[in-house]
């Protein structure tokens, strides 16, 4: 399973290859994945605090920590 690029965001097909995320997250969203019986579109997942900033992101976001992904659908 593989992270297929598409206009910038990310298709899951194997979230444990999104770099900077907690297991325990990727755990959920494969969960998710497999609730809905769908492949799922990541548009952000674990941000530096630099490129946090440039988007406009809180200042404590869970993003920071890899504990957050935007979910396009």
């Amino acid at each position: 399973m593989q992270l297929r690029k598409s206009k910038k965001v990310l298709r899951v097909s194997n979230i444990s290859s999104f770099q900077g995320l907690k297991p325990e997250l990727v755990e959920k969203v494969n969960q998710l994945e497999q609730t809905l019986g769908a492949s799922l579109w990541i548009s952000s997942g674990f941000r530096t605090k630099e490129y946090n900033s440039k988007v406009g992101g809180a200042t404590n976001s869970q993003h920071l920590y890899g504990t957050a992904v935007d979910i396009a659908r």
